[in-house]
């Protein structure tokens, strides 16, 4: 395992459960193991064996980030190591982590239900179901025509219509129209 790839498994544990927002502002924000808010890179017994595992590397990131060839402590190496790499993981964590977006439930059941009265083929494009959340590849939206966001209101319209403020059914559609990621997280309001 590389540095990076440990330091990845770092950050990936201390957003666990997080969402694209939470994950961005802890990584912005909070994820600053010298304030002892980083879990695995807090005691010298998890920052030393690092430092002597990447000993040559971190020294020379450190020279080649800041020009010192300072001697710095085992545990300082894996702290200041850390605030070089992170950034450079930030968006590829982020990127891992499913946009999560709020839907009436008129949509979970038309999703839920995948192909009934949908004319495109959803099940090509809803990657996991369950009772709480579906998540959805982004490509299913992203055609010129937007057919997706069309056929759901419009299956969601012919079942039930009074169920649920069309106003949300097309905020929401709107929602999974515009996000970047290559799945969203879809869960009901």
């Amino acid at each position: 395992m590389t540095l990076r790839e440990t330091f990845k498994n770092i950050l990936e544990d201390n957003i666990e459960d997080y969402s694209k927002q939470e994950a961005e502002y802890y990584i912005d924000n909070d994820a600053i193991p010298d304030a002892g808010s980083v879990s695995g890179l807090i005691f010298y017994s998890e920052t030393e064996p690092i430092a002597k595992e990447f000993h040559d590397e971190i020294n020379e990131l450190i020279k080649d980030a800041y020009g010192e060839n300072a001697c710095h402590t085992l545990n300082d190496m894996t702290w200041i190591a850390w605030s070089i790499i992170l950034p450079g993981l930030k968006d590829e964590v982020l990127n891992e982590i499913p946009t999560l977006i709020k839907v009436p439930p008129i949509m979970f059941e038309c999703l839920s239900h995948q192909t009934e009265g949908i004319e495109m083929d959803i099940e090509d494009y809803v990657l996991s179901v369950n009772k709480t959340q579906i998540e959805l590849y982004t490509t299913a939206v992203k055609p010129t025509d937007a057919s997706f966001a069309y056929e759901i209101k419009a299956y969601a319209l012919y079942n039930d219509y009074n169920k649920d403020s069309f106003e949300d059914i097309d905020y929401a559609c709107n929602e999974i129209y515009e996000a970047d990621d290559d799945t969203v997280l879809l869960e009901q309001i």
